[in-house]
């Protein structure tokens, strides 16, 4: 049997998906995963397959295109290591990938056999794979972690010290878009208060009021000797909770994301009067900088929030400081949120956030 991947086998924000998998055999999981995953697919007509939650978003045969090329990149990913291949992978960038494979243009059925086939064939290589190839040390890429993108769509640039972290991060990736689990509420000391009604849709619609009622935001980072450090910063934030702000590289906070992703995120308003109803939230995750197809992504949502931002950045002049600014990426894994107002004085409500950080995910307006 092989043991549960421990924190040092993965980047952090892998464990957003380890974690989503229970019990000790994820072999079994990914069986019970497929056959669970067909009934489901059964279920969803050509027709509806087509379905796009809004314009330029994927449907949902791409969807599950994006979820089948994720599985061939990690169980090669495994296979490479596993066999004794020392050299460094290539990324995988999902938008370049799903652009390549026009999902829609193959039906729905061959979707699902497809991805069927591909599951069988995983389960296969973990199934037969000799027990030392689990725990074997293998080659990490020396790259500084602002560059080694903690999401699952660049397999080769996180290489895991051992091979068990590669499965379980697939069994954890065959989920749903980003979703709220484990939604809790309590008071001041901690307790557990059961509020009537409390579901994913309520605390959603709190959140996306908090963030929309102020554009700054406050965060802390941990330096290289294990300090605090907090900043402020304006920031924008997509449907899947990933917070973009823009930095230069070179400033404390940016260095410290470099050694350590970590972050946390508070947003509130300031014009709040100390007799409440207060609210603010509180985010939880791992930072990086925007590379790649992030970046274009990450500035879309800037300039939706601030659409002088475009402007600004075309009339500075050359030699300015401010040009090499960038925009930073932040994933959130928890939240906490204070809302008086929807959910009573002094009530914490308490979420995980888990899922795809892809470019599908459910509306929840």
């Amino acid at each position: 049997m092989i043991s549960r991947p421990q924190t040092a086998e993965a980047a952090p924000y892998y464990f957003t998906y380890i974690n989503q998998v229970t019990g000790d055999d994820p072999v079994g999981a990914l069986e019970n995963q497929l056959e669970e995953s067909q009934a489901f697919f059964s279920e969803i007509s050509e027709e509806k397959s087509l379905h796009r939650y809004a314009p330029e978003k994927w449907s949902i045969r791409q969807v599950l295109n994006h979820v089948t090329d994720t599985e061939r990149a990690f169980a090669f990913r495994a296979l490479w290591f596993a066999r004794g291949f020392e050299s460094p992978l290539p990324s995988y960038d999902q938008n370049v990938a799903a652009s390549g494979a026009e999902a829609d243009l193959v039906s729905w059925a061959a979707h699902v056999e497809e991805f069927r086939r591909v599951r069988l064939s995983t389960i296969s290589l973990f199934r037969n794979m000799p027990s030392p190839a689990w725990d074997a040390k293998r080659h990490r890429q020396r790259q500084s972690l602002h560059r080694t993108r903690p999401a699952l769509h660049h397999p080769g640039t996180l290489c895991s010290p051992r091979l068990g972290a590669a499965r379980a991060i697939l069994v954890g990736f065959q989920g749903e878009p980003v979703r709220l689990v484990n939604i809790n509420s309590t008071d001041v000391r901690g307790t557990l208060v059961k509020i009537e009604g409390l579901s994913q849709d309520r605390v959603w619609s709190s959140l996306q009021r908090i963030l929309e009622d102020t554009a700054l935001c406050a965060f802390a980072t941990v330096t290289t000797d294990n300090r605090a450090h907090v900043n402020t910063a304006y920031f924008a934030y997509s449907d899947e909770l990933e917070v973009y702000f823009l930095s230069h590289p070179n400033s404390a906070h940016c260095r410290n994301v470099s050694g350590n992703a970590s972050m946390a995120i508070a947003v509130f308003s300031s014009s709040q009067n100390w007799v409440g109803p207060d609210r603010g939230a509180q985010l939880f995750g791992f930072c990086n900088r925007a590379e790649d197809s992030e970046t274009s992504k990450a500035e879309e949502a800037y300039i939706r929030r601030f659409p002088k931002y475009a402007d600004w950045k075309k009339g500075l002049a050359p030699g300015d400081p401010a040009l090499e600014y960038c925009l930073f990426r932040f994933a959130t894994n928890r939240l906490k949120i204070l809302d008086e107002g929807e959910f009573g004085e002094a009530i914490f409500v308490h979420a995980d956030v888990v899922g795809l950080r892809s470019d599908l995910r459910h509306s929840h307006g």
